[in-house]
């Protein structure tokens, strides 16, 4: 018995060891994420300030209060001067909206119907509706809905082959106890190797973007207790899976 006892007490401590190198690791994973996120963030924050810098110091620099053009010169460098400061907010409200979500407001409503209202922003693009019920009934927070899809459809858009006509599809479907939204795009597709890269706090090389989305739709996604996965391959396109419980 005693050595039964001591045996037992021996795998509590071990299975104690591994829960707490695994919270030691995950924490430390967080952490360098966020470290990374600081630094991309000072970096895109210090980018439109150098040029604003030079700007004004080179206005300065050639000033003539007689100069017959000053009064465009001046117009001109404002605009300079907002369109920077215009991208530096983005930034800021990007990295905001990461750091912390809207408090949820759950409702009850028809996912179908939804969906459909969200993607009538972008009616210009070429974007296939299927389902496969008349009405799938979800509660959850429209916003956190509106973005989620949102960002998912944005991204397929900003992924457009160079070569042909970008195609999006959006199929949602119901299976027992959980709900599938499945975004489909014959874009550029993502190298394998990024797969897990993409969800990362990180900043985009892309222009004008941030980098953002994928990292909030995923968190959004948790937090319903859902995941979302990726497939894809280069120069035919990406596969983006979203699964929710629902009780409806």
């Amino acid at each position: 018995n005693d050595e039964l006892n001591q045996l037992v007490k021996a795998y509590n401590t071990m299975i104690l060891q591994i829960k707490e190198q695994k919270e030691r690791l995950s924490f430390k994973e967080k952490e360098e994420a966020w470290r990374e996120m600081a630094k991309q963030v000072a970096h895109e924050v210090k980018n439109p300030l150098t040029p604003m810098k030079l700007t004004i110091q080179n206005f300065a620099r050639k000033f003539d209060p007689n100069d017959p053009n000053i009064h465009e010169k001046v117009k001109n460098l404002s605009k300079t001067m907002v369109d920077q400061i215009d991208l530096v907010a983005t930034v800021a409200s990007a990295f905001s909206q990461f750091a912390q979500l809207p408090e949820k407001h759950n409702e009850i409503f028809d996912l179908n119907k939804e969906i459909k209202i969200i993607m009538n922003v972008f009616s210009d693009e070429k974007i296939y509706f299927h389902s496969n019920k008349d009405e799938i009934m979800v509660e959850m927070d429209k916003i956190y809905l509106s973005r989620i899809i949102t960002n998912l459809v944005a991204n397929a858009i900003q992924a457009k082959h160079d070569d042909r006509e970008n195609i999006i599809n959006l199929d949602v479907e119901q299976r027992q106890k959980r709900i599938f939204i499945t975004l489909t795009d014959n874009g550029k597709g993502i190298p394998e190797d990024l797969f897990d890269r993409i969800f990362e706090p990180n900043f985009t090389s892309k222009s004008g973007g941030t980098g953002l989305g994928l990292t909030m739709v995923r968190k959004m996604v948790e937090d319903y207790k859902g995941e979302i996965t990726v497939q894809s391959e280069v120069g035919k396109g990406s596969t983006f899976t979203i699964s929710l419980p629902n009780n409806v």
